[in-house]
């Protein structure tokens, strides 16, 4: 299951989207969602051939950027990936 929290609201503006991703990548889940999903998607997570700065990814819970294969980390079944938009304030 991919979510997002407050990010992708126009590529994928049901804030969800269900992928059999085991056995895949964090960053083959992420080409296959806009494989599936199209432009509007892929402009929203990223430029100039970078993921978007802003965006966190969560793999049940963790940071991909704290996982020791970070975007390369394979999901299991029942996984979540969360892809959230990264906000500032006291």
């Amino acid at each position: 299951m991919i979510k997002t929290v407050g990010a992708l609201l126009n590529g994928l503006p049901q804030g969800f989207d269900q992928l059999e991703s085991a056995g895949m990548s964090v960053s083959e889940a992420l080409d296959q969602l806009v494989a599936r999903h199209g432009e509007k998607l892929a402009s929203e997570l990223y430029k100039d051939g970078e993921l978007r700065p802003g965006l966190a990814f969560l793999v049940n819970g963790r940071n991909v950027l704290s996982l020791p294969r970070k975007f390369a980390t394979q999901l299991d079944h029942g996984d979540e990936l969360i892809i959230a938009t990264l906000m500032a304030g006291g």
